[in-house]
């Protein structure tokens, strides 16, 4: 059975992108700590490629992990917030802005903040981010298998497909376009 997933390492790079030509130069990273996950590596991979290639060394935030859910982690978080100061907060899960909130940080007044799954499509507008479309990702595995199924091409030989699903930028409030003077 092929594997269907959003492109992480992509959708990173095109944040990244999209956050510059808005004006931000302090982007900090704040991901759910997934071990052993293959998405988890593709963003990290792209974080790590992006801070490279586009940030001097001594300008690079450097991201932090954190357990979702974990209340215990808010001192952490609160701790990187406080050094680091980034000017916007990447995110795993568009529900991490509840969570900075309920800390006292004001969003975007404190630092403006995007998602890389932005997957309620109530949020859109109000939240910026990658929205990601899981609807997409069931058609798309149905339709593979449905031609694997038909051409006789399955079994355990196919079990490394492995589908990338692009997914679509929002802009949204929590993260306002900065003007030139403020770049």
């Amino acid at each position: 059975c092929p594997v269907v997933m959003h492109d992480e390492f992509r959708a990173i790079e095109r944040i990244w992108k999209r956050l510059n030509h808005a004006g931000y130069q302090r982007i900090g990273i704040l991901f759910h700590d997934y071990a052993e996950s293959y998405s988890m590596d593709q963003r990290i991979g792209a974080v790590f490629c992006r801070h490279r290639n586009t940030r001097p060394a001594k300008d690079r935030i450097p991201f932090l992990l954190h357990e979702k859910g974990n209340s215990s982690d808010d001192k952490k978080i609160r701790k990187w917030i406080d050094q680091h100061r980034p000017e916007v907060v990447v995110c795993d899960d568009h529900e991490d802005l509840q969570r900075l909130q309920s800390m006292g940080f004001n969003v975007p007044g404190d630092f403006a903040f995007a998602t890389i799954n932005l997957w309620n499509p109530d949020e859109v507008g109000a939240i910026a981010g990658y929205f990601r479309d899981n609807v997409i990702l069931f058609e798309r595995g149905l339709n593979l298998i449905n031609m694997m199924v038909r051409s006789g091409n399955y079994g355990f030989a196919h079990d490394d497909l492995i589908e990338m699903v692009k997914g679509k930028w929002c802009d949204g409030e929590s993260l306002p376009h900065r003007g030139a003077a403020e770049a």
